[in-house]
């Protein structure tokens, strides 16, 4: 990981710091993420911040222009898994399974690749390229 791409996400996480407000949030089922798609050869991160409900949708960032999108739907955490993830880049991208949706569990950070398989295929071994990360912060 480059210079660069650390200072980012030390900025993220000092950003990122709790407040009172949102800790108030979470007992009423929203949650406070914040995010930022990395991606190589951007000039900047992009970032972003939402309050979600649990068992919604919700677009934690969203950039028209550059076709970005990275949504959330949050789920009670009886299971040990929190909810789902989808990526979108302005060329097809994926996680590490080759989707571009995958469950959240404990992890705060991804890495995007590029190309989406779109549906399972047996598990076969083929060059991949990373194209940027993911990183989250769930309060």
């Amino acid at each position: 990981m480059s210079l660069r791409r650390l200072i980012q996400l030390m900025l993220l996480l000092v950003l990122g710091s709790a407040s009172p407000i949102f800790a108030q949030t979470e007992n009423a089922g929203i949650r406070h993420i914040q995010a930022a798609i990395i991606l190589n050869g951007a000039a900047a991160p992009f970032l972003g911040t939402a309050m979600c409900r649990v068992n919604e949708e919700c677009d934690v960032i969203f950039n028209a222009e550059s076709r970005i999108k990275l949504s959330i739907t949050l789920k009670r955490q009886q299971d040990g898994e929190l909810g789902t993830m989808v990526v979108q880049c302005p060329e097809d991208c994926s996680f590490v399974s080759g989707r571009s949706r995958m469950g959240l569990q404990n992890q705060r950070s991804f890495e995007i690749f590029h190309g989406d398989n779109g549906v399972e295929i047996e598990s076969v071994l083929k060059p991949r390229r990373k194209v940027g990360d993911v990183v989250l912060i769930v309060r």
